[in-house]
């Protein structure tokens, strides 16, 4: 067996039994490294619908400055290969040498952070399912290395739909898994370059289960520089959890740390159980307490169709009842 070979079936072994997404990573960045030399790698997990990061994998070890320049430059969504512009590519992969030109230093990312960092050549792959984007593989290579070369490329590419799938899969686990918490918010205060100058206790307890928390608080504090800002994050148990910051005097910023609430993860869960469009509008009415009859009306369609919808629903969802499909699509919330 090939080296490709056998790093492609590490890979999907990882991405059919990893039950967390730090499993699921950790095993597909062992087996990039078996077929494809790099000296720095960063796997993310993406919300389809916002694109935004919800969770990393990474041996980076930059300044929380280094951090937060690297969000501000991803979320001004004008420097190259950022995800939008791979997912409307066919093959959804390229380097920073193809997009540039063979010109690094037109590139913020590669000025700004990049080259600080030593590093010099960076692969981007994104990570999709059916055209939906699940996540992104970036590797990197350092000052003085070669490029990434076409099979370098290729082979990573192959590989997307692969990862897609089990990311995927790992959140429908992490959702049948995950327990409540009665545990409540908590506070952090940062400085504006995202170093965590306070926490509480709480804040502490919901932060213990998040892997690489400067990663994290940097990310959101460079979002909310000028205004309040939030973000999601998928923990390593299965539980999300929200960030959500906001200015705090001129230097600082402060952080409430707590578990994410229903409306805003739910849509994302209900996305990798691979829901049809009517399926996902009677888990919402499911979710809102709708009778099949109320749900005939509000949907247009009969009681016999809808029914049909709602066993469909929870046969996907591997449960029984309302209560269940509630519990498994929610069980990420503080009750």
């Amino acid at each position: 067996m090939g080296t490709h070979d056998t790093a492609r079936t590490a890979i999907e072994r990882a991405c059919g039994t990893a039950r967390s997404l730090p499993e699921l990573f950790a095993g597909v960045a062992e087996g990039l490294a078996r077929a494809v030399p790099a000296d720095a790698f960063c796997l993310n997990s993406l919300d389809p619908a916002t694109l935004r990061e919800t969770f990393a994998h990474h041996d980076l070890r930059p300044d929380p400055a280094v951090i937060s320049r690297f969000f501000e430059i991803e979320a001004g969504g004008q420097d190259v290969n950022p995800a939008r512009a791979l997912a409307a590519d066919p093959l959804g992969a390229a380097t920073l040498y193809q997009a540039t030109g063979g010109n690094p230093t037109s590139s913020a990312r590669y000025r700004d952070v990049l080259r600080p960092l030593g590093l010099d050549h960076e692969l981007r792959v994104l990570a999709r399912d059916r055209r939906v984007p699940w996540g992104m593989l970036n590797l990197f290579r350092a000052t003085g290395s070669p490029d990434f070369s076409t099979g370098d490329i290729a082979f990573v590419a192959s590989l997307g739909r692969t990862v897609a799938d089990g990311i995927r899969r790992t959140l429908v686990l992490g959702a049948a898994d995950a327990r409540p918490d009665d545990v409540g918010p908590g506070l952090l205060i940062a400085d504006v370059s995202g170093r965590i100058r306070h926490r509480s206790p709480t804040a502490g307890h919901w932060l213990a289960d998040l892997d690489d928390v400067d990663w994290h608080v940097a990310r959101v504090v460079s979002q909310a520089v000028e205004g309040a800002a939030m973000i999601h994050v998928c923990g390593r148990n299965g539980r999300w959890v929200s960030l959500h910051a906001e200015p705090y005097g001129d230097s600082l910023v402060s952080v409430v740390v707590e578990p994410a609430r229903p409306a805003r993860v739910a849509a994302m869960i209900v996305e990798a159980y691979g829901l049809s469009v009517r399926e996902r509008e009677v888990v919402r009415l499911l979710a809102g307490g709708y009778t099949n009859t109320e749900m005939s009306r509000v949907l247009g369609l009969s009681r016999h169709t809808v029914g049909d919808h709602v066993k469909s629903v929870f046969g996907k969802l591997a449960v029984h009842s309302r209560t269940e499909l509630t519990a498994r699509l929610f069980a990420t919330v503080d009750r």
